[in-house]
């Protein structure tokens, strides 16, 4: 997968999530610079400014439904939680149910493909 398969994505997604007002950049980057160890992607964001930063270690990423999986989990992270400044805490079951959101949205998207 490239970059420009990436900002693709996430113009897509931006669309079907209600997220057009935000400018949404995405980065290749280290596995360190995720929030935790086992991370394959974060996002940050700047409410006020509608702002926001992908980072996607470019190791882990492997296969395209993986690769759109994990976009999708991120700009759910900024559908749901946007509107308020970023916490710091993990919550495994929260994460668990975006990746299992972000499956069911992406098989979706390619049911009739």
């Amino acid at each position: 997968m490239y970059l420009k398969d990436a900002k693709k994505l996430i113009a897509y997604w931006q669309t079907e999530l209600n997220l057009r007002n935000w400018k949404v950049d995405v980065q290749w980057a280290p596995a360190h610079e995720m929030s935790h160890d086992d991370a394959i992607a974060s996002i940050w964001w700047f409410t006020e400014d509608e702002i926001a930063h992908v980072k996607l270690v470019k190791a882990a990423v492997c296969g395209e439904e993986l690769f759109e999986e994990t976009i999708v989990h991120e700009m759910l992270h900024l559908r749901l939680e946007g509107h308020k400044t970023i916490e710091k805490r993990y919550d495994p079951q929260y994460e668990l149910a975006l990746n299992r959101l972000s499956a069911l949205l992406v098989k979706l998207r390619h049911q009739n493909d």
